[in-house]
């Protein structure tokens, strides 16, 4: 895997270098013959790529931060518990804001109609408001998400670039809209510093011609139909999502211009270059555009590459642990864990399976709450990863159970941890805000029976536990055969 990476950056920063310096090496040719040619085919398309290329890239960590917050328990929970705990979904939605810098965080409830934000509840969003269609297009829409320019109600209207994620639940119904918001002037720096830098009027216009963020790059003129000779060029701009290049006549000089449609915002990227703003020397043209393609090249080398490293390490660990807790998730375990447990009996030596599970969870949840419940999980599996081995494996089996593979174990010493693990979670109290919550754990142990498969020994250890539950919890059962159950352990407590 890591070699295919280092050959497709390798790849893709060879391709970009050699297109970038190709086009620099086509402009010096033109240029030589056509300063107009060379404006239209080289300084002004590559101002817009490179200008794409930022916005692009601010844009992929609000989308990846809202598709983690439309995939997270809590939320889920949140709603499923009737929505009762609304500081919680405020401190969630700060949470979020402060961690990742976020202009603005959401959730709006397809159940109460609640617009929720880090400081409570903003509004009821209504199908009549204009400012709420954002929200049923989404609702009635197919795709996972969608990007739109608002005002943010919440910062007194100011213009903001939204990620809105739809929410399903378990049956892929749509219970609601989260993601978060990225301020608009984040937008504008970006453009003042390209229009600073290139010394050219850069500035975007919605699909009806509406000049945004600058609106001084044409005097008094805000909608790109009004400027004067540039009224035909506009409407052919406006008409097309393609990229278009052309020139008119402002004033008595030649104007250049390049457009291009950024789909996430749906606005027209346009650049603009007077004639004579561009009368440099030919050689110093190609030198400048040569640099700056083997500047960009690069940049967008190391950016592509640390991008790729992060977003890897974060996707896999996804994939393979559970959010909540951090150790491993079913789907992922169980391919490990049989590997692990045919191994071990291969070479002869014996390995067992434990089964852990929170003794009356539905009473934690209903006297303290979800998150309380969440807290608890948590916390019993850290108890559990300190008490094991790092050669061994763990991951939450279902709500509130656990699976443990200890590899390379008898039976007795798989016996004597779970003893452990059992007195460790019940001298404990589990401190959730101002409450102090106590639970117990009951524990299924089972030693694999040579030539016994995988899956056979996890029902037995299955049963195990379930005998443990039945015999009044708080205490460890074990199977040496299918039919021999056996408590091993047994406290007082129900």
């Amino acid at each position: 895997m890591v070699s295919r990476k280092k050959y497709l950056l390798s790849g893709l920063g060879l391709l970009l270098l050699l297109g970038m310096l190709g086009i620099s090496l086509s402009s010096f040719l033109v240029s030589r013959e056509s300063i107009r040619s060379q404006l239209t085919d080289s300084t002004l398309p590559l101002i817009g790529d490179t200008i794409f290329s930022e916005i692009q890239r601010d844009l992929l960590r609000p989308i990846f931060v809202s598709s983690l917050m439309a995939n997270n328990t809590f939320v889920h929970d949140w709603v499923e518990g009737g929505e009762s705990d609304i500081l919680g979904m405020q401190r969630y939605l700060d949470k979020i804001k402060q961690n990742y810098g976020a202009f603005t965080t959401f959730f709006v409830s397809d159940v109460t109609r609640n617009y929720y934000y880090p400081d409570g509840v903003l509004k009821r969003v209504e199908q009549a408001n204009n400012r709420d269609a954002w929200y049923f297009r989404l609702r009635s829409g197919t795709d996972e998400f969608e990007i739109n320019t608002d005002p943010d109600m919440a910062n007194d209207d100011d213009l903001a670039v939204f990620v809105n994620f739809r929410v399903l639940d378990s049956e892929g119904e749509f219970i609601g809209a989260i993601g978060v918001g990225l301020a608009i002037r984040s937008l504008l720096s970006l453009v003042d510093q390209y229009s600073d830098k290139f010394d050219r009027k850069i500035y975007f216009a919605d699909k009806q011609g509406e000049i945004q963020l600058n609106s001084s790059v044409h005097g008094d003129k805000s909608n790109i139909l009004e400027v004067p000779g540039f009224e035909s060029l506009a409407q052919n701009i406006l008409s097309s999502t393609e990229e278009k290049r052309f020139s008119y006549t402002r004033n008595g000089s030649e104007v250049f211009l390049n457009s291009r449609y950024i789909d996430k915002l749906g606005w027209f990227l346009i650049v603009e270059e007077r004639e004579t703003r561009a009368m440099y020397p030919v050689t110093n043209t190609f030198i400048f555009n040569s640099l700056l393609s083997l500047f960009i090249a690069l940049s967008v080398l190391v950016v592509a590459h640390r991008i790729l490293n992060r977003y890897h390490k974060d996707l896999e660990y996804s994939a393979h642990h559970d959010n909540l807790t951090g150790v491993y998730n079913r789907q992922f375990f169980e391919s490990v864990a049989k590997k692990s447990v045919e191994h071990t009996g291969r070479r002869g030596d014996s390995s067992c399976i434990m089964f852990i599970d929170i003794d009356h969870f539905k009473n934690v949840n209903d006297q303290y709450g979800h998150i309380a419940g969440d807290s608890v999980i948590e916390h019993i599996a850290q108890t559990v990863k300190s008490s094991i081995r790092k050669s061994d494996l763990i991951c939450r089996w279902g709500g509130e159970e656990f699976c443990v593979i200890l590899p390379d174990t008898l039976q007795h010493d798989a016996v004597e941890l779970s003893e452990q693990v059992c007195q460790a979670v019940r001298d404990t109290h589990i401190q959730f805000e101002d409450t102090s919550i106590k639970v117990t754990v009951s524990i299924g142990v089972t030693q694999r029976i040579a030539v016994e498969s995988f899956e056979d020994c996890l029902q037995r250890t299955d049963e195990a536990l379930y005998t443990a539950k039945n015999n009044g919890r708080d205490q460890v059962c074990t199977t040496s055969q299918k039919d021999n159950l056996t408590v091993l352990d047994r406290s007082d407590a129900a």
